[in-house]
């Protein structure tokens, strides 16, 4: 029987988008959950003594891919996703450990992404490799209350997954054709990656065309017979360092507004990347690569205190500010610097016997993008 104790989640970025990688960053994880959405598109025309649909109205659609993953905030990994929800502007590091890593203000992340594997254990006691190809992250959050850990969330979009692995042998290639010879084909091996002597990087199934027939992405780079051949991604070997796993929690946070320092008891945050969560383009069930889409970058939060009035007289003026917040645990630190200001909702209110508190919402804004947030991250990692 399987159990979350044998399963597995795994990163790394894609040299190319969409090229199925390897994962070297394994990260220890709450949850992680995955779909892939057929939206087995059906027929609304009718069929005469039928009160049905007949099989062939209705068979695969656009298939959307999309995963949320949960964690902690370490030093292990904290880069990886910040890096990746930011964008493409790139990282600056300087150090020798402590390492100092200054990452770029919130950009495009056209042309980048990554690979996220999940190995999950089956009935049967087997770890079945589940891989999102061609990451980004849709959006990112971050929670930590009174007396509690810093949680993290991160909703992802892919263009395609692969589900377990599997090697066919006796195949055939033929040198510039994209039609390749197999053994046992079936019909969910479509969307595929697919691996081999003669075989492009990053190829993937298109087609199922019959039992002992596929189509590629990619041409065939040479005339093969009797190659195995591997289709989806083989479950990468984890493998999880000791150091950098120290957990932030409430007692390691910090907020300052306009450089004085404010006594929270928690707060939370969420960055919306504009990126579609597909993109879909004639002659595929799969998606092209999420982009830019002109929306806005949403940088929105909160955080709890005692009654502040002079927080509250900034709602009243419609105050801009330098917010904060910053989480140290020794050599390990993370600060995320936003101009901001406090939007509807930051009231203060008697509630039963307590102290009086409220809860202060916050958006994220500013002339320049680097307005928006500055993140920096000290920890062991020589690269994020």
């Amino acid at each position: 029987m399987g159990s979350t104790r044998t399963s597995q989640f795994g990163v790394v970025d894609e040299s190319s988008v969409g090229v199925v990688t390897t994962p070297t960053l394994f990260l220890p994880t709450i949850s992680f959950e995955w779909s892939a959405e057929d939206a087995q598109t059906s027929s609304e025309a009718s069929v005469a003594g039928l009160y049905g649909l007949q099989e062939g109205q209705s068979n695969g659609g656009p298939v959307t891919v999309s995963g949320k993953w949960e964690g902690e905030l370490t030093a292990l990994g904290a880069g990886f996703w910040i890096k990746h929800a930011l964008g493409a502007g790139g990282v600056s590091t300087t150090g020798s450990g402590p390492y100092t890593h200054t990452i770029a203000e919130p950009t495009t992340w056209d042309g980048h992404s990554f690979t996220a594997q999940a190995g999950i254990t089956d009935d049967a006691g087997t770890t079945q490799p589940i891989t999102l190809i061609g990451g980004k992250v849709k959006s990112y959050g971050l929670a930590y209350d009174q007396g509690e850990k810093l949680n993290v969330s991160v909703d992802l979009v892919g263009q395609r997954v692969d589900v377990g692995s599997r090697t066919l042998t006796s195949c055939e290639t033929t040198n510039g054709s994209t039609a390749v010879t197999v053994t046992s084909a079936v019909d969910e091996y479509e969307g595929m990656s697919i691996s081999g002597t003669g075989i492009p990087a990053g190829a993937w199934i298109t087609a199922v065309n019959s039992a002992t027939s596929v189509t590629i992405s990619a041409a065939a780079t040479a005339d093969g017979t009797g190659l195995s051949l591997v289709v989806g991604k083989a479950l990468a070997t984890a493998s999880y360092t000791t150091s950098g796993q120290k957990l932030l929690k409430q007692h390691h946070a910090h907020v300052s507004v306009a450089g004085t320092e404010v006594s929270i008891y928690g707060g939370s945050e969420e960055w919306v990347r504009p990126i579609d969560e597909t993109d879909f383009r004639a002659g595929s069930r799969w998606s092209k690569e999420q982009k830019d889409n002109g929306e806005l970058f949403e940088i929105t939060g909160s955080f709890e205190c005692e009654y502040n009035a002079a927080l509250y007289a900034k709602y009243r003026a419609g105050t801009k500010f330098s917010l904060v917040r910053s989480f140290v645990a020794g050599s390990t630190s993370l600060t995320l610097t936003s101009k901001a200001r406090i939007t509807p909702g930051a009231e203060p209110k008697i509630d039963g016997r307590s102290r009086n508190k409220m809860t202060v919402p916050w958006m994220a804004l500013g002339n320049t993008n680097a307005d928006l947030l500055a993140a920096v991250l000290v920890n062991s990692e020589s690269t994020i």
